[in-house]
């Protein structure tokens, strides 16, 4: 008879912070209100939707990363369902202006690692065509990937996929540029 009279007496301030915190995202997610986080999703400047994107220039001496970096963008833009098209809202323009690849050397004890860092460096603009405004010009951008490897030099398959990881990351960058503006 105590023991039933304990229970029911139990205070609510005794259930656990993080079991109040589960229940009210299981409220949530059976609640069907439709709420929604879009991550993955990207809202352009100035209430835009479409985006004209110029040829991409290349003036690094590494032949391909305007190809590669072009294919990046619009597939990152369509997967958001920005219109990508010649007669945008938007007008954005890339110029890669520098590729670089820098080895350090890193001596533990015995062991000898080497540090290989990819860069790539952009300048990226931005204008409104409705109103011909400038919403950005010439802003810096710069793409990195580090890689960690006891080999005194690499092969061109783990360049070229380094350099791909570099691009990855500038790609990023961009897009975050791109809509952080407003």
């Amino acid at each position: 008879m105590y023991v039933k009279q304990r229970m029911l007496s139990m205070d609510y301030k005794a259930v656990n912070p993080l079991t109040k915190v589960f229940l009210l995202c299981l409220a949530l997610l059976f609640s069907a209100c439709g709420f929604q986080l879009n991550r993955n999703q990207i809202s352009l400047p100035n209430g835009a939707t479409s985006l004209s994107l110029k040829k991409i220039k290349n003036k690094s001496f590494t032949p391909g990363l305007d190809i590669e970096l072009t294919r990046k963008i619009k597939q990152s833009l369509n997967q958001s369902n920005v219109k990508v098209n010649s007669r945008g809202e938007l007008t954005f323009s890339v110029n890669i202006t520098g590729a670089t690849k820098k080895k350090t050397q890193l001596e533990i004890g015995t062991n000898l690692t080497y540090l290989y860092l990819f860069s790539i460096k952009s300048e990226i603009s931005l204008v409104d065509n409705r109103d011909h405004s400038t919403i950005f010009s010439k802003e810096e951008a710069l793409g990195e990937y580090t890689l960690e490897t006891t080999e005194d030099s690499l092969d061109d398959a783990a360049k070229d996929q380094a350099m791909g990881k570099a691009v990855d990351d500038l790609t990023k960058k961009i897009l975050t540029k791109l809509t952080q503006n407003f």
